[in-house]
């Protein structure tokens, strides 16, 4: 049976996604294509596979748990290469942004298939970020590395958008679902 892949991301709003875009754009320039670098700037909230049929209760779940949201602000932190090709700009966590991806997470605990252990402790795993680039290799990574050394990153955004996507299988490319404003 073929899975859907569900994706529900934040979104970083002006200037920090330009930003971000701006420094993916240069480093592609620096060390040329790379997994990653035309994914546009997000917060991963949830990632998983869903049975087919799944995806219209899970915006419906999704929509319920934003339904009189606030805005909050996100403060991000610096520019982490932890290896294994990845490179991203960390998130400091808050209060706010761990009420709202454990609430989605409650929400969509009857769709998860349990590849990921994101239905049983997902703080344990979950570390909140902007990715930048995964997946480089050899040279280009040390490149990447030194090139973004003297990046600087903005303070903070204010989160104020959602989006639910649903992943092409072919293309692997994000097919908007829904989008919330919040």
């Amino acid at each position: 049976m073929a899975f859907d892949t569900v994706k529900v991301f934040l979104l970083p709003t002006e200037p920090v996604y330009s930003y971000i875009q701006k420094l993916k754009l240069q480093l592609r320039e620096k060390i040329g294509n790379y997994f990653y670098w035309d994914y546009e700037p997000h917060i991963s909230l949830i990632y998983l596979k869903v049975e087919p049929g799944h995806l219209e209760p899970l915006v419906q779940a999704v929509e319920k748990v934003l339904t009189g949201a606030l805005p909050f602000d996100i403060s991000l932190n610096k520019i982490t290469a932890p290896g294994r090709g990845l490179i991203f700009v960390d998130v400091e966590k808050s209060l706010p942004l761990r009420v709202l991806t454990n609430s989605l997470h409650q929400a969509f605990k009857e769709y998860l298939l349990g590849e990921k252990p994101q239905h049983e402790d997902f703080e344990k795993y979950l570390r909140h970020h902007i990715t930048i680039g995964n997946y480089i290799k050899g040279d280009n990574y040390d490149k990447a590395i030194k090139f973004l050394a003297s990046a600087s990153v903005p303070d903070a955004f204010e989160c104020r958008k959602i989006v639910v996507y649903k992943e092409d299988p072919e293309t692997r490319k994000n097919i908007l679902l829904k989008e919330f404003a919040i």
